[in-house]
């Protein structure tokens, strides 16, 4: 299917594991999903369900549904596309909401549900898509992965054969996976790193203590992830050489060339931390995995509790679940859509497997850089990604297990809310706004950006407020800072880029 999700039943275990997950890491989580206010309606079990009072039109969706179901309460539909394209043949001169309820259960996303300025609310009313009261709905990007064998019984290493697809995650019963790195994390997960010895920009190279690099099988897989400054590198070997104790590490292209020519982030000559990532030879602690994309074998080492013959294993597949895009932010919008109660999860990020990844500033990555402080970024994907769209409204949504961006408000976006969400185990940011534009030299600079993409004034200023329906603001981080993980979290943002 080209554009929504694949025909599959519902994955409860999944579901399950996820809000587990979620629930550890964010205490807040608990709080997102009581009904709406309104009039009650009646479910097929007979118990009072509510919904919007004013609604024109309201649609059900059941991940054991049918697409060719009218979309009723007793009959809805499968899939959150078939609900998008009915609601285009009713919204051009609305009277009301449109609300779209999705049941409980599990949404795979195989390829952008993508949302356009056809898909948006009229004469003020918005199209909401919400959680049935109750009930948790999780959009999902992850691609299941079984068949597990013991490979290795004295390390009591497992693999699954014939595994094509290519990913950088992997979660196991609802938890993220380590892949294999030396040194390992400490304990508890603690952070954990060697330093570097020195540098060369104009080579460039990095060099590290001799015996902290082997000449290990596929080479030119393992990444170095090295921490410059502010930002964090990620830069596939290429080759090495030893003097004495000193070895000299040389990096793939285009990395390299980059390195080399930016300024900033400075790469100092000593004391900068780093460790390696992906290969066989690094997985040796539980929690561990390693996939050869030659002989396309997953290698994982479970953790205590783990039984490899019913664990769900999960590894992200699409970029971007959902996307609210607009023609253009003056003539063509996206506007007036709603999503609450939703959790979105797995979403994959691919590109630093083939570029390397340089961070410039704010998480966006290095495309080009020169001597000058001229730098030109990219945009990592994001799970939900928004642009040339206004007066749309996100509230207690999870966005969880994600590789890069959670939410991206890219450009040409005014007027939008963002109100009680949790963002957990999020790669990058979990809230993404704004575009570089280039003003002056030096600048970091999209290279796509134009000037008319974030022309539109909003109607009201861009502010930061704590909505009354949010509990306070110092007890919602305290709970979250109880993980060490501490996610990202969001209340009410008024935003305009």
């Amino acid at each position: 299917m080209k554009d929504g999700m694949e025909d599959r039943t519902c994955d409860l275990p999944l579901l399950t594991c996820l809000l587990r997950a979620t629930l550890r890491a964010s205490p807040f989580a608990a709080w997102l999903f009581p009904a709406v206010l309104a009039v009650r309606v009646f479910a097929a079990d007979g118990g009072a369900v509510d919904a919007p009072a004013n609604a024109q039109a309201t649609y059900y969706v059941s991940p054991q549904g049918n697409d060719c179901n009218p979309g009723s309460l007793a009959a809805p539909f499968r899939t959150l596309t078939k609900a998008r394209d009915v609601v285009r043949t009713v919204n051009s001169a609305m009277t009301g909401d449109i609300v779209v309820y999705l049941r409980g259960g599990t949404y795979p996303v195989s390829n952008t549900i993508a949302f356009a300025a056809a898909d948006s609310g009229t004469k003020g009313f918005y199209v909401k898509y919400l959680n049935y009261p109750g009930e948790t709905p999780l959009l999902t990007g992850g691609q299941s992965i079984g068949g597990w064998t013991l490979s290795d019984p004295a390390k009591n290493m497992w693999q699954a054969a014939g595994v094509t697809s290519r990913f950088r995650q992997l979660y196991v019963n609802g938890s993220k996976a380590i892949r294999a790195r030396t040194p390992n994390l400490g304990t508890g997960g603690t952070a954990n790193f060697n330093r570097i010895t020195g540098a060369d920009q104009t080579v460039p190279n990095v060099q590290v203590v001799s015996s902290q690099v082997a000449n290990w099988n596929n080479l030119t897989k393992v990444e170095m992830h090295l921490m410059i400054n502010w930002g964090d590198a990620i830069l596939r070997l290429a080759s090495y050489s030893t003097t004495g104790t000193t070895a000299f590490l040389k990096f793939q292209s285009p990395e390299a060339g980059i390195l080399s020519q930016r300024p900033f982030p400075i790469l100092a000559s000593v004391k900068q931390a780093y460790y390696f990532e992906n290969a066989f030879e690094f997985l040796d602690v539980p929690g561990e995995w390693y996939l050869n994309e030659t002989t396309n074998t997953l290698y994982y080492e479970p953790r205590a509790g783990e039984d490899m013959a019913n664990a769900t294993v999960v590894a992200p597949m699409v970029e971007t679940l959902v996307s609210v895009v607009g023609t253009s932010a003056d003539t063509s919008p996206a506007h007036h859509i709603w999503f609450q109660g939703l959790a979105f999860a797995h979403s994959t990020y691919l590109r630093p497997s083939s570029f390397g990844f340089l961070d410039g500033q704010a998480g966006q990555y290095n495309v080009s850089a020169t001597a000058q402080n001229q730098q030109y970024v990219g945009r990592p994907s994001a799970g939900v990604l928004v642009s040339n769209a206004n007066n749309l409204w996100f509230e207690r949504n999870i966005f969880s297990q994600m590789a890069a961006t959670g939410l991206d408000f890219n450009y040409g976006t005014h007027d939008d809310t963002i109100v009680g969400n949790v963002f957990t185990d999020i790669g990058g940011a979990g809230v993404s706004v704004g575009k570089f534009v280039r003003t002056r030299p030096p600048s970091f600079t999209s290279p796509t950006t134009r000037a008319t993409q974030a022309r539109s004034a909003p109607t009201t200023p861009s502010r930061t407020i704590t909505s009354p329906r949010s509990p306070p603001r110092s007890r919602a981080l305290a709970a979250l800072r109880a993980d060490t993980r501490e996610p990202s979290t969001s209340n009410t943002t008024k935003s305009r880029t």
